[in-house]
C-alpha cells in the first residue's frame, strides 16, 4: 500500500473523529429551527458548525486517496475512525468503555491489517 494513502486516511480519520466528537457536543444544543430566531441559534451552535466543517474536510483527504488506489482496499481503513472516536469519546466525553467495546476495536484493528 502506498504511503501516501496511509497519510492521506490518517488524516482524514483524525479531522472525522473529532468531527464526530463536536457534532456529539453540539447536539445538545440542537433544535430543528421553526423560525428564523431559530435559525440564528442553530448558526450560533459553534460545536455543530466546526464538526459539520470538519467532515467535509476529512472527506475532502478522502477523495484525494480514493484517486490513488481502489476503493475496496481504501474504504475499510475508515472503519479506524470507530476506534479514534471511541479513544476520544473516553478522553473528552469521559465515556465508558467495557470489555466487549475493547474487544471489538481489537477486531477492527485485525480486520485492517488483514484487509490491507
Amino acid at each position: 500500500m502506498n504511503w501516501q494513502i496511509i497519510i492521506l486516511i490518517s488524516i482524514s480519520v483524525i479531522i472525522g473523529s473529532f468531527g464526530a466528537l463536536l457534532l456529539k457536543r453540539g447536539s445538545k444544543h440542537f433544535n430543528i429551527p421553526y423560525n428564523f430566531k431559530g435559525i440564528i441559534h442553530l448558526l450560533k451552535n459553534y460545536e455543530l458548525i466546526l464538526g459539520l466543517g470538519m467532515y467535509g474536510i476529512s472527506s475532502i483527504f478522502f477523495i484525494y486517496a480514493l484517486r490513488l488506489d481502489e476503493l475496496s482496499l481504501i474504504y475499510p481503513l475508515t472503519s479506524l475512525s470507530y476506534v479514534c472516536v471511541s479513544l476520544l469519546s473516553v478522553y473528552f466525553l469521559k465515556e465508558k468503555m467495557n470489555v466487549y467495546k475493547w474487544m471489538g476495536i481489537g477486531f477492527i484493528l485485525i480486520g485492517v491489517i488483514l484487509i490491507t
